[in-house]
């Protein structure tokens, strides 16, 4: 939930910022 490595989102950088 909080370091999530693209799980949803569609992201080019691990999306751990607010997710």
């Amino acid at each position: 939930m909080l370091f999530t490595i693209t799980s949803h989102r569609p992201a080019p950088a691990p999306s751990f910022i607010l997710h």
